[in-house]
């Protein structure tokens, strides 16, 4: 959930792009950011800071756009915010 990262009064952008036969998609906030030591394991299945998170998410998500060959990418400053760029060629 957006809440989790960004809190109430947070903002949660989402940007797309169709270009040179290659889709990408950028969802960005100005929550709390991810440290260095965690995004190292975001991806991993079962991997969650939250106490009721099952941590599967990030995980199946990165599964099902490797099987569209496409990439995830994360890039975060603490305290600052944090960017998912989504990149998928366009069949």
């Amino acid at each position: 959930e957006f809440l989790d990262a960004v809190g109430k009064e947070g903002i949660v952008k989402l940007d797309y792009n169709l270009s040179n036969n290659q889709l990408t998609i950028e969802i960005t906030d100005n929550g709390s950011g991810i440290p260095e030591e965690l995004k190292k394991k975001i991806f991993d299945l079962y991997f969650t800071t939250k106490n009721e998170g099952t941590g599967i998410g990030l995980s199946v998500a990165q599964k099902i756009i490797s099987e569209h060959n496409g990439t995830i990418e994360v890039f975060s400053e603490p305290n600052k915010s944090t960017k998912f760029k989504i990149t998928l060629p366009q069949s």
